[in-house]
């Protein structure tokens, strides 16, 4: 329910769930459960979102992380792939261009971590994954302005790959950002979300 989304920090960044995800227990780690846990179905557009006009609105000068735990599943097939689809969102802010966060590539089985700041394509880290993301993961994308290695993707606590986030090559400069437009802010395409925001 979105009572388990609420935000006691005083921030009032209270989740909100989209669609019916089912609800479990969570994940057991070394013996003990933490938490609860969401079942987004994989053709669906479930998820929880925060909407936030300034908060989670991280652009090119700021640094930040987004951490998750992820595990795919669809009771109708061991794959979890939907048909004609090639990626799905896990922890994202945006959709396409202006936009940031963490993704699953079915195509090439790779976590991918990163930012877009137009429609020429992401600037990320990825991982091929060898269990197709079926078993429990922990996801961490972390980045920092200015720094040769400042975008980065953790997996299971391991740093698994990096990419510069300054130099020539780094296209975000001058008018170019990857912050959400202000076409955008509080729409469902704007939301930091986990899971929804449709399958690509």
């Amino acid at each position: 329910t979105n009572a388990m989304l609420t935000d006691f920090s005083g921030r009032e960044n209270t989740g909100s769930i989209e669609g019916t995800p089912t609800i479990g227990d969570g994940v057991i780690s070394r013996g003990r459960q933490y938490g609860k846990s969401f079942l987004f179905q994989s053709e669906s557009s479930e998820g929880v979102r925060f909407f936030s006009d300034d908060d989670f609105n991280y652009n090119r000068d700021d640094n930040f992380s987004l951490s998750v735990w992820a595990k795919r599943f669809h009771p109708n097939t061991g794959s979890a792939d939907p048909a004609g689809k090639t990626a799905q969102p896990i922890f994202t802010r945006g959709f396409g261009a202006e936009s940031y966060g963490i993704d699953y590539d079915f195509v090439n089985n790779r976590v991918r971590a990163g930012v877009r700041p137009d429609v020429l394509g992401p600037i990320q880290a990825s991982f091929t994954v060898t269990d197709d993301l079926l078993e429990w993961n922990h996801i961490v994308f972390t980045f920092e302005s200015g720094s040769s290695t400042g975008i980065k993707l953790y997996l299971n606590g391991e740093l698994k790959d990096t990419e510069s986030t300054t130099g020539t090559a780094y296209r975000i400069t001058g008018s170019e950002d990857f912050t959400s437009s202000a076409a955008t802010m509080n729409t469902s395409e704007d939301a930091l979300s986990i899971g929804s925001n449709d399958v690509m």
